[in-house]
């Protein structure tokens, strides 16, 4: 693997671990969120619609597709 490949590869990971992922120590939230001061409220484990707004990325390196609020981050 080249070093542009992995450096590619490494700012996709940190662009899913920092705005895509949630964490659990956060309760759901995303650190991005969290270091911007914006509230984030956890979904209940009940809700059965799915939120209108929703974005979807694929980190083609990974093979890794996450989602999140349009409108959240």
């Amino acid at each position: 693997m080249s070093y542009w490949t992995s450096r590619a590869l490494l700012a996709d990971f940190i662009c899913y671990y920092n705005s895509w992922r949630p964490h659990m120590t956060l309760h759901g939230a995303v650190p991005d969120l969290v270091h911007a001061g914006q509230h984030w409220q956890k979904p209940a484990r009940t809700a059965k619609a799915v939120p209108a707004h929703i974005e979807r990325r694929f980190f083609p390196e990974t093979r890794v597709t996450a989602f999140h609020l349009a409108n959240a981050a």
